[in-house]
């Protein structure tokens, strides 16, 4: 499967009644994502749940109580930075688990654009001191 998008985040608003937020790009496990209420990690588990693990269209996020009114809900992907692919010696080549393995570098990749942006940094042209 293809990385066809740059999202790895998704903000919301909650309102005390909607438990359900959708993401609307992949994630390789569960504990890839990051979720935030009022800029306060919440749990795996705990506060919330997640469906749709390594679907490419996303999937959701259900918490087991509604984020209140107003309060800042992030959906943040956060792929561990590891490398986690083997590649025995004369076994056939495995096309799925490479496939995987490049989707894991583009959300990587992905997510330090994502810290970058985020960040002060000098205009491109600037000169350096």
């Amino acid at each position: 499967m293809t990385i066809s998008t740059i999202a790895n985040r998704a903000d919301f608003s909650g309102n005390a009644c909607t438990k359900t937020f959708s993401i609307t790009y992949k994630i390789l496990a569960a504990t890839d994502l990051d979720v935030y209420v009022d800029n306060c990690l919440t749990t795996l588990t705990t506060d919330f749940s997640v469906s749709g693990v390594g679907a490419a269209t996303g999937g959701t996020v259900t918490f087991v109580s509604a984020p209140g009114c107003g309060l800042a809900v992030a959906l943040v992907r956060d792929v561990p930075y590891t490398q986690a692919t083997a590649y025995p010696e004369n076994n056939p080549f495995p096309a799925a688990s490479h496939e995987d393995a490049l989707d894991k570098l583009t959300m990587l990749v992905q997510q330090v654009r994502e810290l970058t942006i985020r960040t002060w940094r000098f205009a491109a042209g600037s000169v350096r001191a």
